[in-house]
């Protein structure tokens, strides 16, 4: 980047997450000089004419930028943001949802974003009010965009159902595993208890789970996305060896896609995608959350699932087949289910709701936000050195009314081609020769050569709405190194090269927070086994050395230590090093200059890894919140008046194992096994004697009283805890364990305890007039939450 590029860059509204604000004028901006110094200068300082920052603010004031009801003047009352993470966030996602549900409060939410692993949730979601949808009176039209003049005509979307098989009620339904039956204690659940599974039948899938729970069946059953068969594997061990089989096939397969894949990606850059890998995990993704059992067996008696030959390379099978490597996989799409037909659903819904006296919508129906990371253009360094993260500028966001980022602007109107399973994907490729996760040479070269090598390449290309198709069509016969040239890069790229969201805001915080929404439930579900918060942190360094606002949690002690100490050189290379070595002192050790500064610089890394102890946690739900940081004013949330932008809610993967150790019993009956109790930090067998049930106010056992029945496990939970904690080892990481471990070697078990930690939590969310409240659990009355920095991670007490 030149230094006139960096000193233009440098310049943006001071209050850029209150552009939603249609009465802010736009005349204000920050300049920011090479050491981070920042200085108030008006827009023609910063060359910026007049209106020019108009089309964003009605952006971020309107969720649909067409309708005549935008400019009401509330903000969402209520978001939710859904990180990624892979199976390791779903299931935790899935589960916010659920207890959002359950708490009345999600239909009262106006946006979910999600990134990655979260949007797999998402899409199940929004599959499911699609669903509803096309199931209204006024049926869409098979196969096509439904007629606009027809959805004005329909007067209400049915999305509220309590019938036991339709509504949300339905949707987000589950059951015990059958297998954790006996690791109650003796006389609490029987074989037959309602609130169990039906004992699962390989055999016959449609007879499994039971007819209550036809769609948490088809989530679960699937949930191993390497699996096209699905799995009922619910063993306490590792089962590797048939995920990898799976993905050796696959890998046979990718081989045979080299010669198109360098013809097309290396010695030209053109946008076609010839990664069957890529295809089998979107359509994986689409199998279990964005299919019911009902459309599947629909889909499957269509297309039958195809069987990979033993060797692929007899198989004469080219790449000039569409979908080669399964050539009935297109006709088990959902091919009604396009952004396109989601924004007239949510129009639809729109379209019949209203605003409560405390400024609120139940409407059921939220707009989607997609995030990904965008990458502006191939260039011969961009392997060679650590790339920028920053989320104002690289986030790109996808919703069924418009598509765009700070680096490319936006357009009103969605990719056109994308089916709602596509948007999760380009959203969760986090194998991509652009990835950031291993951001710093030699790591970042190697890997990304790697992947580029095997054509292990699942982002997505899609046309850059502000370059001509004469320009594309002159990109595609310039050979490497011509497409590398300045001309094709920046806002300049004939291309958009879509990778993981995770490669730029993984928390999916930024897109609500400059939309203005007053309180954000977050699932923080990502693997996280140090408890260091790491996409809460990159959040909170993104806004804090921008300069114009803080994010604050204050029941966690030394947050502001925890997350400088996260800083690096992909934060130099957007504020750099001086800036960014300022912000760290400041905040790790309260002064920004002076040779101890120098000297705490250079030592950071003594202090990497402080964390929380996410096994000795105290309450469901943490609370933070988003203020604007003017200076004298000071840094709190309850202070902060009309400062205070957003509320934070962060339901996190934490547990309290003194509390779960009141919840099981010991006992000397039986033989310890996979599902039959366990040795919970004992080496005596113990049963679950005591948990919350699936329904409110429903318990197994007596129920914990006091300060601990907040943070009692929920059943599902507890049992598979239980008859998983060995200590240490792969399941012994619960609730911790590593995201890529999880999407590639996931069980119906693991996932279930996943999902009903989640919606026990998030349940706990109460409304009281305008505000959220959130249980105290094991936080003083008095004092409340104060939560110390620990290293004795997952020890039992």
């Amino acid at each position: 980047m030149s230094d006139a590029d960096r000193e233009a860059r440098n310049c943006f509204p001071a209050r850029y997450l209150e552009l939603w604000r249609r009465d802010l004028p736009l005349d204000r901006f920050l300049k920011r000089d090479a050491v981070g110094r920042y200085q108030q200068v008006d827009a023609e300082a910063c060359g910026i004419p007049r209106g020019f920052l108009d089309p964003l603010q009605r952006r971020t004031a309107c969720l649909d930028p067409k309708s005549d009801k935008c400019s009401d003047g509330h903000p969402p009352w209520l978001g939710v943001a859904l990180e990624g993470g892979g199976t390791k966030s779903a299931p935790f996602a899935l589960g916010v949802l659920a207890g959002l549900q359950q708490a009345g409060l999600l239909d009262k939410a106006e946006i979910v974003a999600s990134v990655s692993g979260g949007g797999y949730a998402a899409h199940y979601y929004f599959s499911r009010l699609m669903d509803a949808w096309e199931a209204r009176p006024v049926p869409a039209l098979p196969g096509a965009a439904p007629d606009p003049a027809a959805v004005a005509d329909n007067t209400r979307v049915s999305v509220r159902s309590e019938l036991p098989d339709s509504g949300p009620q339905a949707w987000f339904r589950d059951c015990i595993p059958h297998s954790y039956h006996c690791g109650f204690a003796k006389d609490l659940v029987s074989k037959n208890d309602p609130r169990l599974c039906r004992p699962v039948q390989d055999g016959d899938p449609s007879k499994n789970l039971g007819k209550d729970y036809q769609y948490w069946e088809q989530i679960v059953h699937y949930t191993d996305l390497t699996a096209p068969f699905g799995s009922w594997r619910r063993v306490s061990t590792s089962d590797w060896a048939g995920s990898i089989g799976h993905l050796v096939g696959l890998f046979g397969l990718q081989m045979l896609t080299l010669p198109a894949h360098h013809l097309a990606h290396t010695l030209f850059s053109w946008p076609e995608n010839f990664a069957p890998s890529r295809e089998a995990y979107r359509a994986g993704i689409e199998r279990a959350y964005g299919h019911t059992t009902t459309s599947w067996q629909a889909a499957m008696a269509l297309a039958p699932e195809w069987v990979p030959p033993p060797d692929p390379a007899a198989a004469a099978l080219t790449s000039a087949d569409p979908a080669w490597d399964d050539p009935a996989e297109p006709l088990r799409r959902r091919g009604s289910h396009t952004l396109e037909r989601l924004g007239y659903a949510y129009r639809d819904a729109q379209n019949n709701c209203q605003r409560d006296d405390a400024g609120r919508k139940a409407c059921g129906f939220p707009l989607w936000i997609s995030g990904t990371a965008n990458t502006a253009g191939r260039s011969l360094e961009s392997w060679l050195v650590t790339p920028e993260r920053d989320s104002l500028r690289f986030l790109f966001e996808t919703t069924p009314f418009s598509q765009g980022s700070g680096t490319f602007g936006w357009a009103d109107s969605p990719y056109g081609p994308w089916l709602m399973r596509d948007a999760a994907g380009a959203s969760a490729a986090f194998l991509d020769d652009e990835q950031r996760r291993f951001g710093t040479p030699p790591w970042r070269t190697l890997v990304s050569t790697g992947l580029h090598l095997f054509n292990l390449n699942w982002g997505t290309d899609i046309p850059n709405f502000a370059v001509s198709d004469e320009r594309r069509a002159l990109y595609r016969f310039m050979p490497w190194p011509l497409y590398t040239l300045p001309v094709f890069q920046g806002r300049e790229a004939p291309y958009i090269h879509l990778t993981d969201g995770g490669n730029s805001d993984n928390l999916a915080l930024m897109s609500l927070l400059r939309r203005g929404v007053k309180h954000i439930v977050v699932a923080a579900s990502t693997d996280d086994e140090q408890g260091e918060f790491p996409s809460l942190c990159e959040a909170k360094n993104q806004l804090e050395l921008d300069g114009s606002y803080r994010l604050l949690m204050p029941e966690l002690q030394d947050f502001d230590r925890v997350c400088a100490q996260q800083v690096g050189v992909s934060q130099e290379k957007t504020w750099g090093e001086e800036r960014v070595k300022a912000y760290f002192c400041e905040r790790a050790a309260g002064s920004p200059t002076g040779a101890d500064c120098d000297a705490r610089w250079r030592d950071r890394s003594a202090g990497a890894g402080l964390g929380y102890n996410l096994w000795d946690w105290p309450t469901p739900v943490l609370q933070g919140c988003v203020v604007r940081d003017e200076e004298g004013q000071g840094a709190s949330c309850e202070g902060a008046g009309s400062r205070l932008l957003s509320r934070l809610y962060v339901v996190k993967p934490a547990i309290n194992l003194k509390v779960a150790q009141q919840q099981v019993e010991l006992t000397s009956e039986g033989t310890p096994n996979s599902s039959c109790g366990g040795k919970l930090c004992t080496h005596e067998q113990s049963r679950v004697r005591s948990c919350p049930a699936r329904d409110p106010g429903d318990f197994i056992g007596p129920p914990l009283s006091g300060e601990e029945a907040a943070m009692a496990l929920p059943c599902t939970a507890m049992a598979f805890l239980n008859a998983n904690y060995r200590g240490n080892g792969v399941y012994g990481e619960f609730p911790q364990h590593n995201f890529l471990f999880m999407t590639l070697n996931s069980s119906h078990t693991m996932y279930s305890a996943y999902y009903d930690l989640a919606r026990h939590y998030t349940r706990q969310i109460g409304l009281q007039g305008d505000s959220l409240t959130v249980p105290r659990g094991l936080c003083p009355e008095t004092e409340g939450c104060r939560i110390p920095l620990d290293e004795g991670r997952r020890n039992c007490p």
